[in-house]
């Protein structure tokens, strides 16, 4: 897998500019990224809201295998074109930061 598509899975940069727009609402209400994180899932989850569907979902393996499952069906040109994308994506989270 490239870098870029990569960093774009892995969230690097847009995982510290979630976490400063976060930053704020957590000091607020006096919550740990964790509780915040199973808050926005459990906003999105619809009928899978157990303790074990939050377990499996936020505390999931993330390797290779993920990754494989995170792409299956997308073609050689749709991944060029999300790489290409994703590179705009990133310099405007860079310029934000």
């Amino acid at each position: 897998m490239d870098v870029q598509m990569e960093m774009i899975l892995k969230g690097g940069q847009f995982k510290k500019l979630l976490e400063e727009q976060s930053l704020e609402l957590r000091q607020k209400y006096d919550m740990k990224k964790a509780e915040l994180e199973i808050l926005y899932f459990l906003s999105h989850s619809g009928m899978h809201d157990t303790s074990t569907d939050i377990h499996q979902q936020l505390l999931m393996n993330r390797g290779e295998e993920m990754n494989q499952k995170i792409l299956e069906g997308i073609s050689e040109e749709e991944l060029r074109v999300f790489r290409e994308v994703s590179e705009k994506i990133r310099k405007n989270i860079e310029n934000i930061l």
